[in-house]
């Protein structure tokens, strides 16, 4: 009887553990299928009015990016719908950096303005054009929408990941197929498609009109700023986030190097 006994509560503690690891493999699996990445979120410190703004002045200049080596970019495996998608592989553009060290894709945004220029608040769009997004970088002002439209004729399923949570899942069956988004937060969205595993974007969410994105030379400006002390956010996807603190005087053209590391 007792050996009966010993035997039955074995075989129950292998089946149990046996369970378990399958349930951490499918819940692994479902994380790396839905290309997850947890991003956060920015909580607005003031709420933004349009204002009359006098004696403005202007940051422009440089992102570069510090260190020896450029970073170089993975290749990803296309894996199906190859007549649309192409043969081989995808380069994966994180890094967007010249001979030069110059970096694109750079968002640099003044976080803390409370009244300022108009904001204007366009209809923001993201195509998927074989098998990738494009730009990879949207910047989304708050209470405007994200269009994601499908230029291809086969399935794409755009996932987007707001503050830990699923904010959207877009299946477009169809070429032409379009759907909009109203983002209402600022932070940062990490797009994918839940189909092509190499598809990749950003939507950085901002509260106020101060941003631009860094061109293919690096380059930056934003203009009619109110004069005042300011915190400016540097975003790149991969490369290393800064905040810095930032005093326009009154009609002062301010020049910035910035210098991002890995």
């Amino acid at each position: 009887m007792r050996k009966k006994i010993l035997f039955l509560t074995i075989t129950f503690t292998f089946i149990f553990t046996m369970i378990m690891g399958l349930f951490k493999i499918l819940d692994h699996n479902k994380v790396n299928h839905y290309n997850v990445e947890y991003v956060k979120i920015f909580k607005p410190l003031f709420a933004y009015k349009e204002d009359t703004v006098k004696n403005s002045g202007k940051i422009k200049g440089k992102v570069l990016f510090k260190g020896n080596k450029i970073p170089s970019n993975k290749k990803k495996l296309i894996t199906k719908d190859k007549e649309v998608c192409g043969e081989g592989y995808k380069i994966d553009e994180v890094f967007k950096i010249n001979s030069k060290k110059e970096i694109q894709n750079v968002v640099l945004h003044l976080t803390n303005i409370s009244k300022g220029k108009t904001f204007k608040k366009d209809e923001v769009i993201l195509e998927q054009i074989k098998c990738e997004f494009q730009p990879r970088i949207v910047v989304i002002p708050v209470g405007a929408k994200l269009t994601i439209i499908n230029k291809d004729i086969v399935t794409h399923e755009a996932n987007g990941i707001f503050n830990y949570a699923t904010l959207f899942q877009l299946a477009q069956h169809k070429e032409g197929m379009k759907d909009s988004i109203e983002l209402k937060e600022p932070g940062i969205v990490s797009i994918t498609c839940n189909i092509h595993g190499w598809m990749k974007a950003f939507g950085y969410v901002v509260d106020n009109p101060y941003y631009d994105i860094s061109d293919e030379k690096g380059n930056f400006e934003i203009s009619d700023i109110p004069p005042g002390t300011y915190k400016l956010k540097i975003w790149h996807e991969k490369l290393k986030s800064q905040e810095i603190d930032i005093s326009i005087k009154p009609n002062e053209n301010k020049t910035l190097i910035v210098e991002l590391s890995e």
